[in-house]
């Protein structure tokens, strides 16, 4: 997936890297449709789909979007635009997408939805603050393949690795979530 620049944005963007109306990746994919059998679908993932919005169990760093490394959550918002890929200091080791959490109460956004964007605190397995909505802290959510997540690289390279417990601020010697910040 290396191209000019990695995808980012809003909800309504052409350019966000996830849309079921005509934008992002699906017009190159042509993938719209396929539901459970998608390409945004993990097949390890047995559960249903409860929810407004195109099945997906993976999920984009949010720090790859203009400007990057903004903080969460209302900063984030505001984002517009994907940045350039050659403003990303260190593509082989900056996370891309990665296997999210997916919502198991059945409220809205739905069950089985994964947002679209987040931090290491929105892989399957990182439950250091547990959040009872979303993944429901009663029933635990373990990574997805054996005690490991699979994600995909800003160079193209596809690991597996086990989810990473940051605290808020990730060390710069073994951070690969952000652009700039905490980058040594």
């Amino acid at each position: 997936m290396a191209c000019g620049h990695v995808l980012g944005g809003l909800l309504g963007d052409l350019n966000y890297w996830h849309q079921s109306h005509g934008g992002g990746l699906e017009p190159y994919l042509q993938n719209a449709g396929m539901g459970l059998k998608s390409v945004w679908v993990c097949p390890s993932w047995v559960g249903g789909w409860e929810s407004p919005f195109p099945p997906r169990t993976y999920a984009m760093n949010t720090a790859l979007r203009n400007p990057p490394d903004v903080e969460p959550w209302a900063a984030a918002n505001q984002v517009r635009d994907g940045i350039p890929l050659a403003l990303i200091r260190d593509p082989a080791g900056t996370i891309l997408l990665f296997e999210g959490i997916p919502n198991i109460a059945k409220a809205y956004p739905g069950y089985g939805y994964v947002g679209r964007c987040g931090y290491w605190d929105s892989v399957k397995g990182y439950d250091l603050y547990p959040n009872i909505r979303w993944n429901n802290s009663w029933l635990p959510h373990q990574p997805w393949h054996s005690g490991m997540n699979t994600y995909l690289f800003c160079d193209g390279h596809v690991k597996r690795q086990v989810p990473r417990k940051y605290p808020w601020v990730p060390s710069a010697a073994d951070n690969q979530w952000f652009v700039v910040k905490w980058r040594s």
